[in-house]
């Protein structure tokens, strides 16, 4: 079985694409809609973020469904998988994330 981590977008996508859902996914699928979820490419954001800046795709999943503001929070979702990033790198990813999100 092959584990894949799906940020709320992807979630929200395909839980409103299905014809018929369970109980289960209903309820996820409620909360995925009060989530403000913008057109962001989820999927591309993803992958972008895990080979532009070598994170792991959990990790980018993270950032996308949070969207860290400043420097600080990424910081701290960083530091909490036991990824250290300079100065340099934090800014390109708060730049991409902005990026995206407009």
């Amino acid at each position: 079985m092959i584990k894949e981590y799906l940020s709320l977008h992807e979630v929200f996508r395909t839980l409103s694409s299905k014809k018929e859902i369970n109980s289960v996914e209903g309820e996820n699928l409620s909360y995925v809609e009060r989530v403000k979820l913008g057109n962001l490419d989820a999927k591309k954001a993803k992958k972008d973020l895990a080979e532009q800046f070598e994170l792991e795709e959990k990790v980018s999943v993270k950032l996308i469904d949070l969207m860290p503001a400043s420097k600080e929070n990424l910081v701290a979702i960083l530091s909490s998988y036991g990824i250290i990033k300079d100065d340099k790198e934090v800014q390109g990813i708060l730049d991409y994330l902005l990026s995206v999100s407009s």
